[in-house]
């Protein structure tokens, strides 16, 4: 679990089979993140300032308890998503985006979320609210898989969302499509 002072978990860097890389958000990639935005957002539920809302976290983000991880490839950021630290049990999942001309955006958008889902587990967060339109089965299964549990969905302040709950019995299953190097 996360405690009320900075922390940094463990660095993760996740590789896929067609030279994409997953790892945690540099302020370098500053520019590069927030480019995607509007064309390459995902079906994750977004409003007219998103991008403003986007940039805003971005530039003050604490460290530690709020993560942002790139996909990236050729030296180009081609992706990201955003677990915003709401309370020692609670996170939230925005800003999902991956570049709108790269050739499996959903498979790189699902390594993402993987990723991001794996470090909540890690952190001890007892539930996760994905900001999303994707179909709840779709997200389920995913959550399932990586040991967390359907709750319900609704809205928060018009924002479509699905809530999961860590299942206390099960842990995640090895990834799919990377070669499961999480580096420490």
């Amino acid at each position: 679990m996360i405690s009320d002072e900075e922390s940094e978990p463990r660095k993760i860097k996740t590789e896929l089979s067609d030279g994409v890389t997953i790892r945690r958000f540099s302020p370098v990639d500053y520019s590069q993140v927030v480019s995607l935005w509007p064309a390459g957002r995902m079906d994750l539920a977004t409003s007219s300032d998103e991008s403003e809302v986007l940039a805003k976290t971005l530039t003050q983000m604490i460290p530690g308890r709020h993560d942002v991880w790139v996909a990236e490839a050729a030296g180009h950021v081609i992706g990201s998503v955003v677990a915003i630290h709401q309370s020692n049990e609670l996170a939230h999942f925005r800003f999902m985006c991956v570049n709108e001309h790269w050739h499996d955006r959903d498979a790189v958008a699902m390594s993402l979320g993987d990723v991001a889902v794996r470090n909540a587990w890690d952190r001890g967060y007892l539930k996760i609210i994905m900001h999303t339109r994707r179909p709840v089965d779709r997200v389920t299964a995913l959550m399932h898989h990586l040991g967390f549990e359907f709750s319900r969905e609704h809205a928060i302040a018009g924002d479509h969302v699905l809530e999961y709950f860590l299942d206390l019995y099960s842990t995640p299953q090895p990834a799919k499509g990377s070669n499961g190097t999480f580096n420490s």
